[in-house]
């Protein structure tokens, strides 16, 4: 579990699940509504990539719904996820690293 903090206050979160020894999935990536928009989102998955990096991950999933989350599958999308599959709005993405 990474935690984001401004001045001294948990303002997101973003977890790591293994699921293989190559791959692991990122979850619940979450900004407080108040810091919205202010670029942690980014910053979350980036520290998210480097830290499944160093711990030795080819591979990251993510799963998302892009009709409820639209900003942050955009962002998902910009920042080089790809998708794999849809099942019931729900899209499975992925990135290698």
């Amino acid at each position: 579990m990474l935690v984001g903090y401004e001045d001294e206050k948990p303002i997101a979160c973003i977890a790591i699940r293994k699921i293989d020894d190559e791959t692991c999935e990122a979850k619940r990536l979450f900004i407080k509504p108040e810091y919205r928009g202010k670029g942690y989102a980014r910053i979350m998955l980036n520290t998210m990539i480097e830290k499944a990096e160093e711990l030795g991950f080819e591979e990251v999933m993510f799963t998302t719904k892009p009709s409820v989350m639209s900003i942050g599958y955009g962002l998902y999308k910009r920042m080089g996820f790809e998708e794999v599959s849809e099942k019931d709005g729900i899209v499975s993405m992925r990135m290698e690293l």
